[in-house]
């Protein structure tokens, strides 16, 4: 399962061809927070097409929650990555460890 970010979903939206190549025929996820992040964009800048081509994305896509296991694995994540010097945005990481939970839990049944 291919987890889609903010970024990629932009670039989806855009029609950048690399993104249509990686996905084709794949099974693919996003986040809540993927989700808040796009929604909030598209309703700030009130673009209806826009707001509309995502509604209809997210409703074929599963859309992976955010809990606390998610929040308190990925402070560590952030934590650990602080002290070797390499940081990324702690959205993210909230996103990908709850993808992980998620699928971990999928290969378990």
């Amino acid at each position: 399962m291919i987890l889609l970010d903010t970024s990629f979903l932009i670039d989806y939206f855009k029609g950048v061809q690399e993104t249509r190549n990686l996905i084709a025929g794949e099974e693919c996820c996003t986040t809540v927070i993927n989700y808040h992040e796009i929604m909030a964009g598209v309703k700030r800048i009130r673009a209806k097409r826009e707001e509309s081509f995502f509604q209809r994305l997210f409703s074929r896509i599963r859309v992976l929650r955010c809990d606390l296991r998610a929040v308190e694995e990925s402070s560590d994540i952030a934590a650990k990555l602080a002290m070797i010097g390499r940081e990324i945005n702690a959205l993210d990481k909230i996103a990908e460890y709850s993808r992980r939970i998620r699928e971990s839990a999928r290969l378990r049944i």
